[in-house]
């Protein structure tokens, strides 16, 4: 008889009873082919977009029984491909149902402040798009993506961060990176740990007066957007962060310098290049960041003067051709070939030659 998830599920409960602590699923591997016949039906490769992978069908199930038993809050994995038993903390617990209410006030707040965050390892900046009753939706600046949070799916994250204690690794509470640091971001009681390895429950005195925060959250409760905005200066990309220092906290064309209007942008995108250099980016207010993406605003390679599209003409924008932006403190200048190659792929510039 093949291995079905009934056999599976009492060889993983027989493995983490013997050892009494997190089990790597190597182990369950190696345990279920020490005391099962594998059948040739338990051997068949599984497929991938219609190839054969090489690995053999029950081992899939297997990780399939064990995702399985995390959701029904029988199992915790706290880093990648570990598993042990539940052990959860009363003293770090959070209330599922309360936790969407937190959550979704805040969001709503994000999108009308137009709060914006950066995951914890790559720096990908995201933002809230719509709020509505039973789903988030999340975008991420660059390159453009979107993913949707639903009340189904924070409800889960929270049984199973209560179920481990309160402290989970990266990429558990959802394997959807946008959908996880959206809800370690907006969540008040949540943040990031171990330099952003692990997810923790945060700011325990607050969350023993729940019931008072999630009743004041809708209308502007201080200390929850006091938290948010902290948490969103530790995330803030640190792409940003450090062209923020070099131009002096100022857009390097406008000399706005409101942080929440400002956006690190790349001279060479970073969806092609992957470069987050300094001198590949410049601090841009984020109008003039969108025309610059667009291309209907140009940096000079030679002068770093600017040139305006001449659609831009008669507008406020007019005001900034020919300026030159702002030296940067460190004495660095962006980088010329990257503004060359820029340059060269907008054609209407031979109407605009400084």
């Amino acid at each position: 008889m093949s291995l079905n998830a009934q056999i599976l599920k009492k060889r993983i409960l027989e493995l983490l009873s013997l050892n009494n602590r997190a089990t790597a699923v190597s182990e369950f591997y190696t345990h279920v082919s020490q005391v099962d016949m594998l059948t040739e039906e338990d051997l068949i490769s599984t497929t991938l977009k219609g190839d054969e992978t090489g690995e053999p069908r029950w081992k899939r199930n297997l990780r399939n029984v064990l995702q399985d038993m995390k959701q029904a809050g029988e199992l915790v994995n706290t880093r990648k491909d570990y598993w042990r038993f539940p052990s959860p903390n009363s003293k770090t617990e959070i209330a599922p149902e309360k936790s969407w209410l937190l959550i979704k006030s805040i969001a709503q707040r994000a999108l009308y402040e137009k709060i914006s965050w950066g995951s914890s390892q790559r720096g990908k900046e995201y933002r809230v798009k719509r709020v509505e009753d039973d789903k988030i939706v999340i975008t991420r600046e660059r390159p453009h993506d979107e993913a949707t949070l639903s009340i189904g799916e924070v409800h889960r994250a929270i049984v199973y961060l209560n179920a481990a204690g309160g402290e989970v690794g990266r990429r558990t509470l959802n394997n959807i990176v946008a959908k996880e640091t959206a809800l370690v971001f907006l969540h008040p009681f949540l943040d990031w740990i171990d330099d952003g390895n692990k997810i923790g429950v945060i700011n325990l005195d607050m969350r023993s007066n729940e019931r008072y925060l999630v009743d004041e959250a809708p209308n502007d409760n201080i200390d929850i957007f006091d938290i948010i905005r902290r948490k969103r200066r530790k995330s803030q990309p640190k792409f940003k962060e450090n062209l923020m220092t070099i131009y002096d906290g100022k857009c390097c064309i406008s000399g706005v310098n409101v942080e929440e209007v400002l956006h690190g942008a790349h001279i060479q995108g970073h969806a092609i290049a992957g470069l987050n250099a300094s001198t590949n980016g410049l601090l841009l207010r984020i109008d003039i960041h969108k025309l610059f993406d667009d291309g209907l605003i140009a940096i000079n390679p030679s002068s770093l003067q600017v040139v305006i599209h001449p659609s831009l003409k008669a507008t406020i924008y007019e005001g900034y051709n020919k300026k030159a932006i702002a030296q940067r403190i460190d004495g660095k200048k962006p980088d010329r070939k990257k503004l060359e190659q820029r340059w060269m792929e907008l054609t209407w510039l031979g109407e605009s030659i400084i």
